[in-house]
């Protein structure tokens, strides 16, 4: 610097204060992206005990497929033409079927082998299981 300049870091604009200024804002900007972040993950995740809502379109959306001796109701439910009254149903039906099994001293504990084995829940036709049967896989 020359010998009438100033040596105060907020007039260089290029400076510590400008870099500080610069972290303050980044910080804020951090916090507040995550408070944002927290409150929409809060209002939007499913608690214990509630029903997950889907449009129909939604459903067609699948892209996955699951395995139903293995999915949870959740995934269950979202699958077309199950619902959370048949996704029920079809927990309820595996949990018994692996039960009985155990009991009897059967190592492979998969209800569903094929598709149409679904049939033998109660409240699921051969209708529901035209439905659903792409989104599914046996392993």
């Amino acid at each position: 610097m020359g010998m009438g300049e100033s040596q105060d870091s907020s007039q260089d604009k290029w400076g510590y204060a400008h870099l500080k200024h610069q972290h303050i804002v980044f910080i804020a900007s951090l916090l507040l992206l995550t408070a944002t972040m927290l409150v929409h993950f809060y209002h939007n995740s499913l608690r214990v005990g509630e029903t997950l809502q889907v449009s129909s379109n939604q459903i067609c959306d699948i892209s996955l497929t699951i395995n139903p001796n293995t999915a949870s109701w959740q995934e269950l439910s979202l699958l077309p033409g199950i619902g959370p009254g048949k996704a029920n149903a079809i927990i309820k039906y595996r949990e018994d079927k692996i039960h009985d099994r155990k009991e009897q001293a059967v190592v492979n504990t998969d209800v569903f082998i094929k598709a149409y084995d679904l049939v033998n829940v109660p409240g699921i036709g051969e209708g529901t299981i035209r439905q659903v049967k792409e989104y599914l896989i046996f392993e």
